[in-house]
């Protein structure tokens, strides 16, 4: 895995959804917005107040608590019990009620403990709203990030583990089927072959009976036998995806990349656009509605000194993730004091008069760091995901070369079993049948067709294709029909060629779809189109001009698409048919 990625951005829509999702309600959420809630209360009301830090600690915690117990009643009251689909709405609006709950808690224990002379419900009220729910929604957006990574690692060790399982056993199964297919032919047909042919070995002119008896044998042997048996190759072999152990992992604080480029995982204007937010509810207070207009104002140079920072050479570089947070750190602490400076050019004192110039330095820090934590943790889960599509990738490869070498194994025994076996069978008895009489000229040609039989049982591998001749034979078999047209390069046909189960796959795919346009969709043109995909698979796609509605329901050829594609399709276009399957090169 790369060490640094670089993530596309989320929607909106996207983002609220996972604010939304249920583990917006999880102890997480819970115990990582509890210091936010003491920091806020000892850093801003002790301040502002001058009373016992340690009082508005307590006030923040027992606030807090009164919170947690508030949006836990709403939580099981509105939404369902355990994992749901996002319901971002009703989320928010628990967040918001929950937000405005602790602050009218910290207001009212503020007086009760004598730290504050009111409880300034309205203010608080105003500021919960907008800070608490924000706030909230961070802790549940980071949440989800964190699980949604989790998962995304549990899912890429599964396919790994099922790519692993099914390359080990993609041989033995190959191995499996040979040996079932011969143990049928070993144990069934050929002692009855061995049988007939013995029985005609020792046969002469005049034992006419018993050679008839041969014939209805070989009748027998084609009906109850040989057929069955070839048909049954023929049927589908579903390949399952190896089953591998269910894997479990807590969702927790994921440790960053060694190395990050800043530049991809800081965001100028979502720093300044949540900062806005927190500095407008604390400064409503004392400067009322031009509280917003003054706080854009005074936080614009951060943004613009952070938008520099990240296009300097050092930003774009990567360089090992804690020296990276370090550095952002720094910035941050440096970028949000033209603020101080602004508001003292502006005519108010509010920052110097309560002390607040630390307060705001951590929070601003706070806050960047957050946020950039958070696109990091997005960019490992995006890295992840890029990998587990390659294993998934893999995977399918995998799985499909063993579909495909299974069908390879039972498609040429059953074409052995069909052509050559039954084709000796069937002449010797016809050829018994036929005769108006037994002569020895017979018994040698009948014996021969058994010999044949017999010679072509022991070798159930069915002959060699070359693909490029038989593509050739196509296109000249249906001359004068429907005109058939194939592209293909060079270097990938002979890449084919030299792999006969892909070789077959194709020319069964090619053979059926082209076959299939001209009986059934009366085409006059096919145009077939073999490409290199690049990624270990080769996409077959054969276009023509037939009608899609005369095209039959799914059959025989339908099967043998699904056991040998990894997926395929075929669309009516316009006035053209296209049927498009990718394959694995075994």
């Amino acid at each position: 895995m790369s060490n640094e990625t670089k993530a596309g951005a989320r929607s909106l829509g996207e983002t609220l959804r996972l604010v939304g999702s249920s583990e917006a309600f999880t102890k997480r959420v819970v115990l990582w917005t509890l210091p936010i809630s003491i920091f806020i209360a000892v850093a801003f009301d002790g301040n502002r107040f001058g009373t016992s830090r340690i009082g508005w600690a307590l006030a923040g915690i027992l606030a807090h608590g009164v919170a947690t117990i508030v949006m836990l009643g709403m939580r099981l009251a509105l939404l369902p019990k355990g994992p749901y689909s996002p319901r971002t709405t009703k989320t928010l609006l628990i967040f918001g009620i929950g937000a405005i709950s602790r602050s009218l808690a910290v207001g009212q224990i503020s007086v009760m403990l004598d730290l504050a002379e009111e409880q300034e419900f309205l203010y608080r009220a105003f500021a919960g709203a907008l800070l608490g729910t924000l706030t909230l929604s961070v802790a549940a957006l980071t949440a989800a990030l964190i699980k949604e990574h989790a998962q995304t690692q549990i899912d890429l060790a599964s396919e790994r583990e099922a790519l692993v399982t099914a390359r080990d056993s993609a041989e033995q199964m190959v191995e499996q089927q040979r040996f079932e297919i011969f143990k049928i032919v070993r144990e069934s047909i050929e002692p009855a072959v061995t049988e007939i042919s013995q029985n005609l070995a020792n046969a002469s002119t005049q034992d006419s009976e018993n050679v008839k008896t041969s014939a209805t044998k070989i009748s027998n042997l084609i009906d109850t036998k040989l057929r069955p048996l070839s048909a049954s190759l023929h049927q589908e072999q579903k390949i399952e995806v190896p089953r591998v152990s269910a894997l479990a992992k807590k969702p927790s604080l994921i440790t960053p990349p060694k190395l990050l480029v800043l530049r991809n995982v800081v965001s100028p204007l979502a720093i300044y656009l949540v900062l806005v937010v927190p500095n407008t509810t604390g400064a409503f207070l004392y400067l009322g509605y031009a509280s917003l207009p003054i706080v854009l104002l005074a936080y614009l140079p951060l943004a613009i000194i952070l938008w520099a920072f990240v296009r300097l050479p050092i930003a774009n570089k990567p360089i090992r993730s804690g020296r990276a947070f370090l550095l952002l750190s720094a910035v941050l602490a440096i970028a949000w004091t033209p603020a101080l400076f602004i508001i003292r050019w502006l005519g108010y004192d509010v920052i110097d008069r309560l002390g607040l110039a630390p307060t705001a330095t951590m929070g601003t820090m706070a806050v960047g760091l957050l946020l950039t934590y958070g696109v990091v943790v997005d960019n490992q889960r995006v890295s992840y995901e890029s990998e587990l599509r390659e294993a998934n990738q893999e995977l399918n490869l995998e799985l499909n070369r063993t579909s495909q070498l299974i069908w390879h194994v039972r498609q040429r025994a059953a074409q052995t079993l069909h052509g050559s076996v039954q084709a000796s069978l069937t002449a010797a008895n016809m050829r018994i049948l036929g005769a108006r009489e037994i002569d020895e000229d017979l018994l040698e040609k009948v014996r021969q067709d058994l010999v044949r039989a017999t010679e072509s049982l022991t070798n159930l591998d069915g002959p060699i294709i070359d693909l490029e001749t038989s593509i050739s034979d196509l296109i000249e078999l249906w001359q004068g029909v429907c005109e058939v047209k194939v592209s293909i390069e060079d270097e990938l046909l002979n890449s084919i060629s030299a792999n006969q189960v892909t070789s077959h796959c194709i020319n069964e795919i090619v053979k059926e779809s082209v076959t299939n346009a001209i009986r059934h969709g009366k085409a006059r043109l096919v145009e077939i189109s073999i490409q290199d995909l690049n990624d270990g698979s080769i996409r077959i796609e054969i276009t023509n001009n037939g009608d899609a509605s005369l095209l039959g329901s799914p059959g025989v050829g339908s099967q043998i698409l699904d056991d040998i594609t990894m997926n395929w399709s075929r669309e009516s276009l316009g006035d053209e048919v296209r049927v498009t399957a990718q394959v694995a090169l075994a």
